[in-house]
C-alpha cells in the first residue's frame, strides 16, 4: 500500500521536470553547439563551460532516475532560449550568458525546494530534497567560479577589441594624411608655377626693348655727304616703323614667324 510520501503533486512534477529540461538542453551545452567565435584566451573558459556541460548531463541523469522513481516520466521541453539567437557570439559573451542562466536555475532549485515535503521519496529509496539540495550546493559552486572569470574575459575581450579598432583608426589616420600631404604639396607647386609665371612675365614687361636702330650708322656723322646722311635717316624710320609695328602684328597672328 502506498503512502502519501512516495506521491508528488502535479506542480511539484512541473517544477521537476522544468529543472530536467533546464539540466537536459543545458545552456552549457548550447555552447558547443552555438559555434562561438574563439580566440586563444578563450581556453580556461571552454574548459569550465565543458565541465559544467558534464555536470548538467549528470544533474539531469539524477532528475530523471528521481521522477521514474516516483513512477513519472521525464519530459523535457524547448530550449529555455529558443528565442535568442546566440549563434557565433564570442566565448565571453557565453560564458556570461550561461552565469546568468546557473542563477536562474539557483532560483528555480530553491523554489522547488520549498514545495518539496520533506518526506517525499518513494518506497523504493532516494529523495526530492535530498537530490535538489546536491543540485544546489554543486551549482553554487560552478557559478562562483565562473561568473567572475566571465567578467574578467569581456574585460580582456573590450580591451582586445578596443586596441584593434585604435590601429584601424590610426591606420586610416595615417591615409587620410599622406593623402593630404600628396594634395598640399601638388597645390603649392601649382600656386609656386603660377607665381614663378607671374614673376618671369612682370620680369619680362620690366625688361626695356631692344633698340631697333641699335648697329646702324649715324645719320649726323661728320664729312659724310648729304645723300649719305638722307640714306642713313631712311634706314632708322624703316626701323623704328617696323619695330612699332611689330607688337600688333604678333598679336593678330599668334603664328607669324613660325615655320609652314
Amino acid at each position: 500500500m502506498t503512502t502519501a510520501s512516495s506521491h508528488l503533486t502535479p506542480e511539484q512534477i512541473k517544477r521537476l521536470n522544468t529543472l530536467f529540461t533546464r539540466t537536459f538542453i543545458s545552456a552549457a551545452t548550447y555552447v558547443f553547439e552555438a559555434q562561438p567565435f574563439e580566440v586563444p584566451e578563450d581556453e580556461p573558459l571552454l574548459v569550465q563551460l565543458g565541465a559544467l556541460r558534464d555536470l548538467d548531463r549528470d544533474h539531469a541523469t539524477l532528475l530523471a532516475n528521481l521522477l521514474r522513481s516516483f513512477d513519472c516520466v521525464p519530459e523535457p521541453g524547448v530550449f529555455p532560449y529558443w528565442h535568442r539567437d546566440l549563434n557565433y557570439l564570442s566565448v565571453p559573451f557565453m560564458a556570461a550568458f550561461v552565469a546568468d542562466s546557473l542563477v536562474e536555475d539557483l532560483a528555480l532549485l530553491e523554489q522547488a525546494l520549498e514545495s518539496s515535503p520533506v518526506d517525499a521519496s518513494p518506497a523504493s529509496g532516494g529523495s526530492v530534497r535530498a537530490t535538489l539540495q546536491v543540485m544546489r550546493e554543486e551549482r553554487t559552486a560552478v557559478h562562483a567560479a565562473l561568473a567572475p572569470a566571465a567578467q574578467e574575459a569581456l574585460v580582456r575581450e573590450a580591451a582586445q577589441y578596443a586596441a584593434a579598432s585604435s590601429a584601424i583608426r590610426e591606420a586610416r589616420q595615417a591615409r587620410e594624411a599622406a593623402a593630404k600631404a600628396v594634395l598640399n604639396a601638388a597645390r603649392d607647386a601649382e600656386r609656386k608655377a603660377k607665381a614663378d609665371a607671374k614673376a618671369a612675365a612682370a620680369a619680362t614687361a620690366a625688361t626695356p626693348a631692344a633698340d631697333p636702330t641699335a648697329g646702324m650708322p649715324d645719320p649726323n656723322e661728320e664729312g659724310i655727304s648729304s645723300k649719305e646722311k638722307a640714306k642713313r635717316t631712311m634706314m632708322i624710320k624703316r626701323a623704328l616703323k617696323k619695330a612699332a609695328e611689330a607688337p600688333a602684328a604678333a598679336a593678330a597672328d599668334p603664328t607669324a614667324g613660325m615655320p609652314d
